[in-house]
Order: C-alpha cells, then sequence, then structure tokens
C-alpha cells in the first residue's frame, strides 16, 4: 500500500513539475508571431482610419471652398446686375432741348388718330350716363322700399 501512495505522490508531483516548467521555444515563438501580427492589424487599422479621416477633412475643405466660390460668383452677379439696373447718364440734350435718347423713345410709340380718341371719349360718356341713369333708377326704388317699411 504504501507503494500505491508512493506511486501516486510521484505521479501527482510530476504533473506539478510539469505545470511548472517553462514553455518550448516553439510555443514561445509562435505566441511571439501572433502577437506581432495582431500589432500589425491593429497599426494597419489605426493608419486606414487616420486616412480616412485626413479624406474627409479634405472634402470637408473642398466643399467648404466650393460654397465659398458660389456665394462669391452670385455676389459677383448680383454687383453687376444692380449696375446694369443703375440709373445712366443723361443723353445730351438737342437743340430743342429734348436729350437725344428720349426723342428716339416718342418717335417708337404708337399714337392713337383723333377719331379714335373722339370715338373713346363718347364711349366712356354714354356708359357713365347710362350707369347713372341705373344707379339713379336703383337709389328711387330703395327709398320708396324704406318709406313704405316706415309707415308701417
Amino acid at each position: 500500500m504504501d507503494e500505491k501512495k508512493k506511486e501516486g505522490t510521484e505521479s501527482l508531483g510530476e504533473e506539478k513539475s510539469l505545470g511548472n516548467e517553462p514553455a518550448s521555444d516553439a510555443t514561445t515563438d509562435t505566441a511571439k508571431e501572433s502577437a506581432k501580427e495582431a500589432a500589425t492589424t491593429v497599426e494597419e487599422k489605426a493608419e486606414k482610419a487616420a486616412d480616412a479621416a485626413g479624406d474627409a477633412k479634405e472634402a470637408a475643405t473642398e466643399a467648404k471652398d466650393a460654397v465659398k466660390d458660389k456665394a462669391a460668383a452670385a455676389a459677383q452677379k448680383n454687383v453687376s446686375d444692380k449696375a446694369e439696373e443703375a440709373p445712366k447718364k443723361p443723353a445730351a440734350a438737342t437743340a430743342s432741348g429734348v436729350p437725344a435718347d428720349l426723342k428716339s423713345k416718342y418717335s417708337k410709340i404708337e399714337w392713337p388718330t383723333a377719331g379714335r380718341v373722339w370715338s373713346e371719349t363718347l364711349t366712356v360718356i354714354i356708359v357713365t350716363a347710362i350707369m347713372a341713369t341705373i344707379i339713379f333708377f336703383v337709389d328711387l326704388g330703395l327709398r320708396a322700399a324704406i318709406e313704405g317699411l316706415m309707415s308701417i
């Protein structure tokens, strides 16, 4: 029995000694390689993230510049439009005292004939007389109706 106890103790001692022994060189090398690969992967990902951040910053700067350029172009267009709308110097007067450009504009106007002016004037007078007559009779009718209601 003592031998069996002794054998069991020896086997336990062997297990203990196995756990305390240093790892082999191959295992250590594999662990180091795995650690290097992980570090390289992390560094690559960090570089990619930094590049992406740089690209995003460049894109934002380009967009900002484009907006500034468009705003400047719009402002320039607005200034040029207002400059075109600004009143121009009056044209030199002719011998009669009327500016030359004003005289040319009056020549482009299509003036009505005398017959047309009389015709339109008579039309206005006749329509006004008809409307006055209608309003007169409506007023008489309403006055009679109101007097009739008041006498009740």
